[in-house]
């Protein structure tokens, strides 16, 4: 891929300055230099719009500032995110990036991710400033570009979350597609967050968990289509039941069977440290009585439970009831778009008139209510005096839901 050199490309001063510090002398911009004439005007000579933030397409202002502020090292820009080509080339900004000492966040939203090529990472891996990097991975080949940021991964250890979107997962061969990730990952043990997104279904994140085990910073992990298999439930319940584990947030959306329910529940049951978890899968009732069941532990310390989007049959009801009564830390319920039967809902209404209820926030949304349900629910509420926040979502007359917000509002008085 050609790069746009301009006019001073290789150009080296005799008294030894290189490109940066010509260019710099040449603009003559001081800090108090008014930047809508730096980065908008059209007039000037052709070599002051050779400059690197002169030469980013006009009709995109925000980039042009954004670029500037690259190149100023500006403390104002904290978060780039990155979806259009800049004219001078991918090298120039990975460069430009590996310099900047004050950027926190950057999202790589361009696509396809092998076009920014190796040198684009080689440059972005000098930088000491960056916590957070995003990226989308389309292919296996735009996967392996991520081993040109180890040495980024191994000398900073401030950096803290990775977020991975991976694109046509359903289409694209599986194999081999988290290899690259797996090795970076055994490379450096501080990670703090990461983030599996994917289009589809990917099988092989197995190793992926267990290259996270060195991790036991981790704080977040978030797998959302990322497949893997019982050997990854084992490193995963692994690393739940390890001394040294920190993490508080789960969250699951794939397929688990019964039998990966089960090696969950075991590492769920003896952890003290997750406080949010988050299932969106397919489990049959056995499957979902085994995930509840640590839950009313002694060591269960969730506070946040996300079911939403599931189907949590008649049978496994009385079991996500019981955990519910019987927990004393879960006080958001989050249990939007569920594929329920009346029966759920009914119970739900049911459990927020008991006196062992805890939840303070509850999200019923996208959830098949009648006005008669409205009414029950209007009522469970006069009976609570701990729910404070209500997500609902519903077509019901107005005078109903007028009577519910006022038996809320009650409640929460």
């Amino acid at each position: 891929m050609e790069h746009g050199n301009g006019n001073h490309a290789g150009v080296e001063a005799e008294d030894g300055r290189g490109e940066d510090d010509v260019l710099d002398e040449e603009n003559h911009l001081s800090d108090d230099d008014d930047i809508s004439d730096a980065i908008l005007s059209d007039e000037g000579s052709e070599d002051d719009n050779d400059d690197f933030f002169m030469l980013i397409e006009r009709n995109d202002p925000d980039l042009q500032y954004k670029l500037y502020c690259i190149e100023r090292n500006d403390p104002d820009l904290l978060k780039f995110d990155i979806g259009t080509e800049p004219s001078r080339g991918w090298e120039v900004l990975g460069e430009r990036i590996g310099r900047n000492t004050m950027l926190n966040e950057v999202n790589i939203i361009y696509e396809p991710l092998s076009e920014l090529g190796m040198h684009f990472f080689r440059g972005l891996a000098k930088n000491r400033s960056i916590k957070k990097l995003s990226f989308f991975i389309s292919s296996r080949v735009c996967g392996d570009l991520l081993l040109y940021l180890i040495p980024f991964f191994m000398n900073y250890t401030s950096f803290e979350s990775l977020r991975l979107i991976y694109l046509n997962g359903s289409e694209a061969p599986s194999e081999g597609r988290f290899d690259s990730l797996e090795y970076a990952l055994e490379q450096f043990n501080w990670l703090k967050e990461l983030r599996m997104e994917i289009d589809g279904r990917i099988e092989g994140a197995e190793n992926v968990i267990q290259a996270l085990s060195g991790h036991t910073g981790l704080r977040e992990l978030h797998l959302l289509g990322a497949q893997m298999g019982k050997e990854g439930f084992n490193n995963l319940a692994a690393m739940l039941l390890n001394p040294s584990c920190s993490l508080s947030t789960l969250c699951l959306n794939s397929d688990i069977d019964d039998e990966m329910a089960i090696i969950l529940s075991s590492g769920l049951k003896e952890n003290g440290t997750l406080t949010e978890l988050d299932l969106c899968t397919r489990l049959t009732a056995t499957g979902w009585q085994a995930i509840f069941s640590p839950l009313k532990s002694a060591t269960c310390m969730i506070n946040t439970l996300n079911l939403g989007c599931n189907h949590i049959s008649d049978t496994a009801l009385p079991s996500l009831v019981s955990v519910l009564s019987n927990n004393n830390t879960i006080k958001v319920l989050q249990l939007s778009m569920m594929q329920n039967s009346n029966a759920f809902l009914q119970a739900m209404i049911q459990f927020l008139q008991s006196p062992s209820c805890m939840i303070q926030s509850m999200d019923l949304s996208y959830n098949s209510f009648d006005d008669e349900k409205i009414e029950s629910l209007t009522n469970a509420l006069a009976n609570n005096c701990r729910l404070k926040k209500l997500n609902l979502c519903c077509k019901c007359h107005c005078c109903r839901m007028a009577n519910l917000v006022s038996a809320l509002t009650a409640s929460i008085m």
